[in-house]
């Protein structure tokens, strides 16, 4: 499935959807996600929905206070994780990385090798990570 067939199909205007997409590099996550962010077409949530379907990736509302693992923080510099919006927490037992973009792929990589443990990746809503 396609992110704009995502989003239609969790009832986003076609049309606006269609020129949003037709207008931005279906490529861009970022670009795409500030255009349909600041155009009104979907809440963030709608957004993060919808690109956890095309991902095939775990969506969260909001990130647990238990899986906030403070030996997965300790090294990780604050100002990257905020600037990047991922965060390493544990989920469903696993290290998982939060993500708001699944596109971000090195940034990932970057956690990984900073944890010292293969990590899946899951989205979040930026929201979810510095209240």
């Amino acid at each position: 499935m396609r992110l704009d067939e995502a989003l239609i199909g969790r009832g986003c205007d076609a049309a606006r959807v269609r020129v949003l997409f037709e207008q931005n590099d279906p490529a861009d996550v970022s670009g795409l996600r500030r255009a349909v962010l600041s155009g009104g077409v979907a809440s963030e949530e709608t957004w993060m929905e919808a690109l956890a379907e095309v991902y095939g990736l775990p969506f969260l509302r909001k990130i647990p206070e238990e899986s906030l693992d403070p030996e997965l923080i300790a090294d990780l510099p604050v100002e990257w994780a905020r600037n990047h919006c991922m965060l390493p927490v544990r989920h469903k037992g696993r290290i998982c990385i939060a993500a708001r973009d699944p596109s971000a792929v090195c940034h990932v990589d970057y956690l990984s090798l900073l944890l010292g443990h293969d990590a899946s990746l899951l989205l979040a809503p930026e929201q979810a990570y510095f209240l």
